[in-house]
């Protein structure tokens, strides 16, 4: 049984393993035609396997992104729960099914590393617990896969990107990051975030990644943010 031992939706009594019930689980909005590279939500009409329109005009640093969700109820409200109440069973929830869709793919394709999008120190003080990390850890328990949370850092502590648009965030967060060497023998490796709203911090640190040398960089998270929803509480 989860640790709260109810449901984080229903209230229900819970006895999966997760602090999720049956019917909420799959109850979850599903992405069913993401962007392969993006993992944009998009429209059925389109063949399966399209790349959306700004993917297809300029493509990110990454390879390609893994959504759970889209960022629609009850999504923002399991994420705020685990981000900022602290709340560990709400992200261990999401983690726990988001590891359950990437088994497959990481069964095959086995990256060398998962690498948390950092927070910076005095923003880890202030929340106590970096999410990304803390997700990255779920996600690489199954496969016991190698989490490196000390190779990316974040330099400086810029604003929140609560509210900006896409430009407004490449902005705050230029020159943020800082890349240390990774191993030479590292050719693939995936970022952890909980919400990828315009690209702009995935994109910044996979391009640094692939200024180090690295060949592969995915990208996997709870929830991606639809297009024209891109002002959000993240």
């Amino acid at each position: 049984m989860n640790d709260c031992g109810y449901c984080l939706l229903c209230a229900s009594p819970c006895a999966t393993d997760i602090a999720l019930c049956t019917a909420c689980r799959d109850g979850l909005p599903r992405i069913h035609q993401p962007c392969p590279r993006c993992a944009i939500p998009l429209p059925p009409s389109l063949p399966p396997g399209s790349m959306c329109g700004s993917c297809q005009i300029k493509a990110p640093a990454f390879d390609r992104c893994h959504a759970l969700c889209p960022y629609v109820f009850p999504l923002p409200e399991l994420i705020s729960r685990f981000k900022f109440q602290g709340l560990f069973s709400s992200g261990a929830a999401l983690a726990s099914l988001l590891g359950t869709q990437l088994l497959p793919h990481w069964k095959i394709h086995r990256p060398d590393a998962l690498i948390p999008v950092p927070l910076h120190p005095a923003r880890l003080r202030t929340r106590g617990f970096n999410q990304s990390l803390e997700l990255a850890r779920r996600l690489a328990s199954s496969l016991r896969l190698h989490v490196e949370p000390g190779l990316c850092l974040r330099m400086r502590n810029t604003p929140a990107q609560k509210g900006l648009d896409a430009t407004e965030r490449a902005k705050n967060l230029r020159g943020a990051f800082q890349i240390k060497d990774p191993p030479v023998r590292w050719q693939y490796v995936v970022l952890v975030d909980d919400v990828v709203t315009t690209m702009t911090t995935v994109n910044e640190i996979a391009a640094l990644l692939k200024q180090k040398g690295i060949l592969r960089v995915e990208v996997a998270c709870l929830a991606r943010v639809e297009a024209g929803r891109i002002r959000t509480d993240t």
